[in-house]
């Protein structure tokens, strides 16, 4: 089930927007005024097969959005961009804390202090009286902030989306289509979404519609507006702490939030990405991962990645969750039949024999280059074993006797091997043996550079834990811009080479 069907539940009757209606207040007569056809008219979409910019597009650099009728809408680069080039930085033109992140982040910059209450009810809160502010105002948690429980944090995306799209003219040319059918005027393939989603999108549309006693049209808008937030919504990702088993502070992305950018919904998909997202807060920023030429597309990926999943998986997530088949020139170069015979495969082992050239999967019963019999209950008990220690790791001997055990059943560039090796490094690091965290770090290094390659997010991920051992510059990582993207890991950085002088 999406987001959208999540929105709302589907008993909906009378007395459920009879009870919702005594949450309303004079805040709530504004939403859902319509623009009129007048204001429609000033439209200038962009036409097809021009490379014309928008003059709503200032925050592109060394970049520009061009329309065909292949790609429709996409970005190109109008230099050669060289890599870790910020191409776009945008603050969202929507944007709303996920619901179990309510009251324990802040609810409009989405970071980690909640010391400010909102000033109306008792489940926001915020790092500052001026997001609180900021939030009771642009973020309209005026409207909205009676209606906590009535609605989801989806529901409450979708119905920001309609009620800025109706009052905000300057965002009209992005917002709205020539004829104004179309809030905001984003690709929504709604053709192509399977009919029960549409069902469960009228209805919750039809509830907005009862509970504000808006026209009866707004419905097909409403159901539009969830359809293309479905295809072009962002999840804003922050790094989490945590403390783990060991002691150590874990840090993690996760999402916080979920947003609608006028501008970098412009950017197609590919599975072999050019450019990639970081967030600060609720700003977006797109940087190039390689040099793109002039006149070259930018894309992004809305998830699945060439390097971490197969081309079949790939194919079904983008077309259950965005509705569209991908083309890019990943998906081109692999071949289906090579791709089902890889997928059948699945992931590889170490042959029993001991030699390191010879791989295994679970569909052998002998090694296909030595035919060593394969005994898969005894792997499969050497895998419990490893998950075991791992999850009830305290010490470092605990995480070395699973390597061991993995040592055995893995090949040499197993991603297991890497998560390990990771472990192992934050384990040494943590006790302030930076030394052999390095050398960890570089045996993860090598696994991530396998898999994912050299120019990579991965890749550099790696290289700066290393340089959080070495204290060396780390090139790739700062030229990419990951520096500034994730500051918490800077500081942890910061933290490391203070102690080493």
């Amino acid at each position: 089930m999406n987001q959208c069907q999540r929105a709302v539940k589907s008993d909906i009757d009378s007395q459920t927007v009879k009870n919702a209606r005594r949450r309303l207040t004079p805040a709530h007569i504004a939403v859902g005024v319509m623009q009129t056809p007048a204001c429609l008219e000033k439209i200038r979409p962009i036409a097809v097969g021009t490379t014309q910019t928008s003059t709503r597009l200032e925050d592109f650099r060394n970049a520009e959005v061009v329309s065909t009728p292949i790609q429709g809408r996409h970005v190109v680069a109008s230099t050669v961009v060289e890599q870790g080039t910020s191409i776009l930085s945008e603050e969202p033109f929507v944007h709303e804390i996920d619901e179990k992140w309510i009251g324990k982040r802040c609810s409009f910059c989405l970071g980690a202090n909640t010391t400010i209450a909102c000033r109306q009810c008792t489940f926001h809160r915020y790092c500052s009286a001026s997001c609180e502010s900021n939030n009771w105002t642009t973020g309209m948690h005026s409207v909205f902030c009676n209606l906590h429980g009535i609605f989801d944090s989806d529901m409450i995306l979708v119905l920001k989306v309609f009620a800025k799209s109706s009052f905000d003219q300057r965002t009209m040319p992005f917002c709205f289509s020539q004829k104004g059918t179309e809030i905001p005027g984003l690709v929504s393939n709604i053709d192509c979404i399977p009919e029960s989603d549409i069902n469960a999108y009228t209805v919750g549309a039809q509830l907005c519609v009862d509970l504000f006693y808006w026209p009866k049209e707004s419905v097909h808008l409403l159901v539009n507006i969830m359809a293309q937030i479905r295809c072009n919504r962002f999840a804003i990702k922050a790094t989490v702490s945590s403390n783990t088993a060991g002691g150590m502070v874990e840090h993690q992305e996760t999402a916080v939030g979920s947003a609608v950018y006028a501008q970098a919904s412009m950017f197609n998909h590919s599975c072999a990405p050019n450019a990639f997202v970081t967030f600060d807060g609720p700003r977006i920023t797109v940087r190039c991962s390689e040099t793109v030429l002039k006149g070259k597309e930018i894309n992004i990926s809305y998830g699945p990645i060439a390097t971490r999943h197969s081309t079949i998986d790939r194919q079904k997530e983008l077309n259950e969750k965005y509705c569209f088949q991908c083309n890019c020139r990943a998906c081109l170069q692999r071949r289906v039949k090579l791709e089902r015979i890889e997928q059948r495969k699945g992931e590889a082992y170490r042959c029993p024999s001991g030699n390191d050239h010879c791989k295994i999967y679970r569909s052998d019963a002998l090694c296909s280059s030595c035919s060593q019999p394969i005994d898969w209950a005894i792997i499969d008990l050497s895998e419990k074993q490893v998950k075991k220690l791992q999850d009830t790791a305290r010490t470092v001997d605990d995480l070395l006797k699973a390597l061991d055990i993995e040592r055995q059943i893995y090949p040499k560039d197993s991603l297991r091997l890497g998560s390990t090796y990771d472990q192992l490094a934050a384990f040494y690091a943590h006790s302030q043996d930076f030394n052999t965290a390095a050398k960890y770090c570089t045996l993860s290094n090598f696994i991530v550079e396998q898999n994912y390659g050299q120019v990579s997010i991965e890749s550099a991920d790696e290289q700066f834990k290393l340089q959080a051992n070495w204290t060396e510059e780390c090139g790739l990582f700062r030229t990419l811009g990951l520096d500034q993207a994730r500051k918490e890991d800077m500081k942890e950085l910061q933290e490391m080479m203070n102690a080493l002088q």
